[in-house]
């Protein structure tokens, strides 16, 4: 079964380069995932090239490269679909020269400077897990935020937003398989990033993403992955002290034992 729209399912595919890729991506596709990521610390040129065109006639895949991996390749892409991971300066230095490119930028005190506020993603930081300033700074200028968030009112209602109810039960049918995925370069995918044999789902490369959700409940993984979340909605929803969260980053925290 794919996700529904309402689930908003992210993935992204860290350092994958196997000959595989347009397959595994056809998968996620099909499956109703609103946007993936392919990202990269580094990548070469001619890899990089082809890479553009697999996801020439995809919706909602991103390529993310480190600037200075583009810059030195010179390559003048005409194309929406590239994401440059970059410092707050280097952003302002390049922006006129590529403005038709998305950049994703480290969140500091600093952002508040920036004037020009299209095609810009925040990264958030982990250890960042409630966000009122970014809130209300996102909504004011309209920039995305590289995780979801959430009030804590919406959590308390709609617990399905923290996996506490199920498709069976839930008004939304929203489901409890993982919307946050994380797959590694040898196909592994895990919960929220969270790279931990303890929270592995399975493997692309093995078995479709429809047959892993299949197994999804007949897991260990998944009794950990619910229990996780259990201890964070207390931790972080239960006391009233958050009024927004970043779930993703609070499931983190919980798993750090912080």
């Amino acid at each position: 079964m794919e996700f529904l729209d309402s689930e908003q399912a992210v993935t992204t595919l860290k350092d994958y380069l196997d000959d595989d890729i347009n397959k595994i991506l056809n998968d996620l596709v099909s499956n109703n995932i609103k946007i993936i990521y392919l990202d990269y610390n580094h990548i070469d040129k001619d890899k990089f090239l082809n890479l553009l065109k697999v996801i020439k006639d995809k919706e909602n895949v991103y390529i993310k490269v480190p600037l200075e991996d583009f810059i030195s390749y010179e390559i003048q892409a005409d194309c929406d679909k590239i994401i440059l991971k970059c410092q707050l300066s280097q952003y302002k230095k390049y922006y006129k020269n590529f403005k038709h490119l998305w950049f994703e930028i480290p969140y500091s005190g600093e952002l508040m400077d920036i004037k020009r506020m299209d095609k810009i993603i925040i990264k958030v930081p982990d250890e960042m897990f409630s966000g009122d300033e970014l809130l209300s700074f996102g909504k004011k200028n309209k920039i995305m935020l590289s995780e979801a968030l959430l009030s804590s009112n919406t959590i308390k209602s709609h617990p399905c937003n923290a996996y506490l109810c199920s498709g069976k039960t839930c008004h939304s049918t929203k489901g409890n398989f993982p919307r946050q995925l994380a797959i590694s370069s040898d196909g592994n995918i895990f919960a929220y990033g969270l790279i931990d044999k303890d929270y592995r789902i399975g493997n692309i490369k093995n078995f479709s993403l429809s047959q892993i959700k299949e197994e999804w409940s007949n897991l260990e993984q998944y009794k950990n992955f619910i229990n996780l979340n259990k201890t964070a909605y207390l931790k972080f929803v239960f006391n009233g002290l958050y009024s927004t969260l970043f779930w993703g980053n609070c499931l983190k925290k919980v798993y750090k034992n912080e």
